[in-house]
């Protein structure tokens, strides 16, 4: 299934099902590495992939770059925290155009990374989407 554009979509609850997100992904769009590259949600009850801008916090709006930052254990690049100041939110992130980021399964490695989510919420960030491990 193809993802939807943010022509297509960009709200940040799935347009098919109406269901939150549960990780987010970077990919590379023809092929390219690109800095500017798009970021998907991705529906914890579908699955459904749509874009949605990468500096803006999918729960509350926030799109100040000093409010929503990103977070990663050292030396990792395949998967890393987005988390908003204002709701003190976060999503986690899969970098799909990373080495080794074409064997991720987001829906699947959010459960493999749970270390990332006790690190959030041990810092006062609370998961506001789906996540299939109930964290």
């Amino acid at each position: 299934m193809k993802p939807l554009s943010k022509e297509e979509w960009s709200g940040p609850a799935c347009p098919a099902c109406g269901g939150l997100p549960q990780v987010s992904v970077i990919r590379e769009e023809s092929g390219e590495f690109m800095a500017g590259s798009p970021r998907y949600l991705v529906c914890g009850r579908c699955a459904l992939w749509w874009s949605f801008a990468r500096a803006t916090c999918p729960w509350c709006g926030e799109d100040d770059s000093r409010r929503v930052g990103s977070f990663s254990p050292e030396g990792e690049r395949l998967v890393r925290i987005d988390a908003c100041d204002a709701c003190r939110a976060y999503v986690k992130t899969f970098d799909l155009r990373e080495p080794g980021g074409k064997d991720i399964v987001p829906l699947v490695d959010d459960v493999a990374t749970l270390t990332l989510d006790v690190w959030a919420h041990e810092k006062g960030l609370q998961r506001s989407g789906v996540s299939l491990a109930g964290v």
